[in-house]
């Protein structure tokens, strides 16, 4: 528990470095209750892996077969809906450093957001020592792209997957409805503006291997 909420970190996961996603686990704060690893149907067999290591607070889901970034983590999303607190969702890949979670948890609970996520573009240094060319032009046209469609004029980076959403608003959204692949973080963006969410978002500084 974080100031009395509850806390849960998901990590979906296909095709990544089992070796990374085990340190990125390790690196979670203790301030999280629980990690769920969806395995998506990964021919790595991350989730096998992950759960011969036995770490505490570590539940792992297996997906029959693939069914996407979106799919995996809405399927954590229906099963914690009802709790009263945050779910955070970071990649397997090492992209995501998990020691900005209190951070992001911290601006969620003291503005009282619905949802945020990680913004790469507001450190352009930063950005492009990282980040190769071709991403960061995709990404511009795309999250253009997206503050038309979606509604939010002042989020960018609608690509990025790291994000935290409050528990009350999973309750009002139609996951059903909602993109389980590529387009899920976009998608999500525009059935949050039709329920007024309180969205921002958060500079995560990019990280590639």
């Amino acid at each position: 528990m974080y100031k009395k909420k509850f806390i849960a970190v998901i990590i979906p996961c296909y095709k990544v470095d089992v070796k990374t996603t085990i340190k990125i686990i390790r690196k979670i704060p203790v301030l999280v209750d629980n990690i769920y690893l969806v395995d998506d149907a990964c021919p790595f067999s991350s989730g096998s892996k992950v759960k011969l290591k036995k770490i505490k607070n570590v539940k792992v889901f297996f997906n029959k077969k693939n069914i996407g970034v979106g799919g995996s983590v809405m399927k954590v999303y229906e099963k914690l809906k009802k709790k009263n607190g945050y779910l955070i969702k970071i990649d397997g890949d090492g992209q995501m450093n998990p020691k900005y979670i209190k951070s992001i948890l911290n601006k969620m609970i003291s503005e009282n957001l619905d949802y945020i996520k990680g913004n790469r573009f507001k450190n352009y240094k930063i950005l492009f020592k990282q980040m190769p060319l071709t991403r960061v032009c995709g990404n511009i046209i795309l999250s253009y792209l997206s503050m038309i469609s979606a509604g939010y004029s002042k989020i960018f980076d609608c690509t990025n997957g790291y994000t935290c959403i409050k528990t009350e608003i999973i309750k009002n959204l139609p996951l059903k409805k909602i993109h389980k692949r590529f387009f899920f973080e976009t998608d999500i963006l525009f059935h949050l503006f039709k329920k007024k969410a309180k969205v921002q978002d958060f500079f995560i500084p990019a990280q590639y291997g």
